[in-house]
């Protein structure tokens, strides 16, 4: 038997692909809702609309052969119940129209047909009522769920394997009001105050990324992030740098350290590839539920991409389901959250550099001592550059 917290990693990485024929613009805006609605829920659904809100140039291959593909992928599909799709899957539309449906109604058919027609594949959701549809006789003896109805929904997401998640007792502990958090930078209020958010237990996001460019500082925020959650009792926390120049098997190391016990470790984790290694850890926490930060930085770095898959892949598609759980993910670049089934979990913030005046203010705070036009030099000199300002600038203790 499949222990139910693997299952549950099981659903994250499946993929539900919605068909339909572009019937009319109130039609499609129906079948986006719809999408909206499942992705928010936890599903990874994917949709043409969905895919062009994040690559407006489309896919490279073109669409009839990326729909085709979607298709053969998934591993459910759901078809958008409607008069103009259900002509295509039977042959009697008219010659030229509806190509698009026509193509994954054919592939459809025949993979129904390679299969006997016995199939956990395929389902019919019906999304409008208005009107009679007439559903033909190859598939009328499969479900369909009414999209209108919240309990039908529930039915559809239980099939689809979208798990039922309990509020764990141990989430009383994300605190009831936003803390007033040390934030000893030169700038970025709104890191801060998103950040103190995700503490809460009604926090607004449960993601936050921060993109910004080279030398703004950003690998001294996600260590200072770190810090302020190990200073809390009842936060498990880790932080992964992903920048090349650390092994992955000792950055995996020192990122699980705080998150589970130094026995624990080789019993949870194992050996094998990293990328194995990293869902059970997943796994383990999805088990015990307990409020966990976890830190990503410099998520840019390319020579990471096993860190950076699980990241996009599983950890971030958690978050809707998982109210036990806050993540960080910093770098030049950060996740695509438009189209992505975890956006309405999701806050982005935009690092830029601080200036003169605003080191003028930090260093008044930390180094009362330096005088204005002093740090009017340094800053011309530094080109403005937030590592090396801050590392001259900013509190003695963390620099010494």
């Amino acid at each position: 038997m499949i222990d139910s917290h693997i299952a549950l990693e099981l659903f994250l990485i499946t993929m539900v692909f919605l068909t339909y024929r572009h019937e009319n613009e109130e039609h499609k805006k129906c079948v986006l809702e719809f999408a909206v609605y499942l992705r928010d829920a936890g599903v990874n659904v994917v949709v043409d609309q969905l895919y062009f809100c994040s690559n407006r140039g489309g896919p490279d291959m073109g669409w009839p052969k990326w729909c085709a593909q979607q298709v053969k992928d998934a591993d459910q599909v759901l078809i958008i119940a409607s008069s103009g799709w259900f002509r295509c899957f039977e042959g009697k539309e008219v010659d030229g129209v509806g190509l698009g449906a026509a193509c994954e109604a054919h592939l459809i058919f025949q993979q129904l047909y390679n299969v006997g027609w016995v199939t956990n594949k395929f389902r019919i959701v019906v999304i409008e009522t208005s009107g009679s549809i007439t559903i033909p006789n190859e598939i009328e003896g499969y479900h369909r769920y009414n999209a209108q109805k919240p309990d039908e929904v529930d039915h559809l997401l239980e099939w689809l394997g979208c798990p039922k998640v309990t509020p764990h007792p141990n989430n009383q502990y994300w605190l009831e009001n936003t803390p007033d958090i040390t934030w000893p930078f030169a700038d970025a209020l709104h890191v801060r105050d998103a950040f103190a958010d995700l503490l809460t237990r009604s926090a607004k996001h449960r993601v936050l990324l921060v993109r910004g460019g080279s030398e703004l500082g950003k690998t001294s925020m996600t260590q200072h992030m770190l810090g302020l959650g190990l200073a809390c009792s009842w936060l498990a926390c880790g932080r992964l740098d992903l920048k090349g120049g650390t092994g992955l098997d000792e950055e995996l190391s020192s990122f699980a350290q705080h998150l589970i016990g130094a026995g624990e470790m080789e019993e949870v984790m194992g050996n094998g590839k990293v990328v194995d290694r990293l869902r059970r850890l997943f796994v383990y926490l999805q088990k015990r539920a307990t409020p966990t930060l976890l830190i990503v930085d410099t998520y840019d770095d390319s020579q990471a991409r096993e860190f950076s898959d699980w990241v996009e892949k599983l950890l971030l598609v958690a978050t809707p389901r998982a109210d036990w759980l806050r993540v960080v993910v910093a770098g030049q670049r950060v996740p695509d959250n438009r189209a992505a089934s975890w956006a309405g979990q999701a806050q982005f913030t935009k690092l830029e550099a601080p200036s003169c005046e605003d080191w003028i203010t930090c260093a008044k705070k930390y180094r009362p001592d330096v005088n204005e036009e002093f740090i009017q030099q340094l800053h011309s000199l530094a080109n403005g550059r937030a590592s090396l300002l801050w590392n001259l600038l900013g509190p003695k203790s963390l620099n010494n």
